[in-house]
């Protein structure tokens, strides 16, 4: 499909720039359990400093410890303990892998006073080309039975013979700058999903600001003869400070008749602790050409 863009200016406002945290980052050299491979663990995340060199979270009786990283396989292994009173769901949210957001994903639910295992497989798999693990960075999301929620900061398993990096392509059109983040327009494609066709509008994002979460809102669906088409979208990208993502916003409806769309990004500023979200704004409208 061709693509021409028509891009309104967007507003230069700062997001609020992202409290800083008051816990202590700790550092150490320790050994992968499997391969001997070196890596560096970063983690502002714990009620106080930590003899132990694998830990990755601790908080209100409920700890996450790396008990294997596998990178040949692109595995790692979590600990999760729990000698809180409450039933805690662990899940890890906005894992990043040198720099770029990847797909993989684990989840727990452990009963008070227990440990589970869990195995987060597949981290490489989002990006094109590099496979060598640099580094992974994540946070863990706690959800008590109560009803209360915490997200942590952000902990980086860093190794020391990556050198890794990636960074996409940019080879669409930038349609949003501002704050640190940046969104390339990079194509579209109808592709078929359980029997119904859907159309998909591609895009790279890269973020050198706070953490934030990009979602596509407000979407409205033309014709060839300017017609509205029914299409809805959904979709959202949580991007970490200092890294990039490719983004796929789905659209369903009567998509093959689709021939424009004009979409606004809702930009939503992440921070760590019970107050998920900060600051957020809505782009002017971008117009698309399909």
């Amino acid at each position: 499909m061709g693509i021409s863009y028509n891009t309104a200016e967007l507003p230069s406002d700062n997001l609020n720039s992202q409290e800083q945290s008051s816990s202590v980052t700790f550092k150490q050299n320790v050994q992968s359990k499997l391969d001997d491979t070196e890596y560096t663990i970063e983690n502002a995340d714990t009620d106080g400093k930590s003899v132990d060199p694998d830990l990755l979270y601790s908080r209100g009786g409920v700890s996450v410890r790396l008990i294997e990283s596998d990178l040949s396989r692109q595995t790692l292994r979590f600990e999760m303990t729990n000698d809180s009173s409450d039933e805690v769901i662990i899940s890890t949210d906005a894992v990043a892998v040198n720099g770029f957001v990847s797909s993989a994903y684990t989840l727990a639910i452990v009963a008070p006073n227990s440990t589970e295992t869990r195995v987060l497989t597949g981290i490489c798999d989002d990006l094109p080309e590099k496979k060598e693990i640099d580094s992974v960075s994540l946070r863990f999301f706690i959800d008590k039975d109560d009803g209360d929620a915490y997200l942590s900061e952000r902990v980086s398993i860093v190794y020391a013979d990556g050198a890794h990096s990636y960074t996409p392509p940019k080879n669409g059109k930038l349609v949003y700058e501002g704050d640190g983040l940046k969104i390339w327009s990079v194509g579209s494609e109808v592709a078929e999903n359980y029997g119904e066709k859907r159309l998909w509008l591609k895009f790279v994002s890269e973020n050198s600001g706070a953490e934030r979460m990009i979602s596509l809102t407000e979407i409205r669906a033309f014709d060839s003869a300017g017609a509205l088409v029914s299409a809805d979208c959904f979709n959202n990208v949580t991007l970490p400070s200092e890294t990039s993502a490719n983004a796929f916003f789905m659209l369903e409806g009567d998509i093959l008749a689709v021939k424009k769309v004009t979409l606004k990004f809702r930009i939503e500023e992440i921070k760590a602790g019970t107050d998920f979200y900060g600051d957020s704004k809505l782009s002017d409208s971008i117009e698309i050409e399909i």
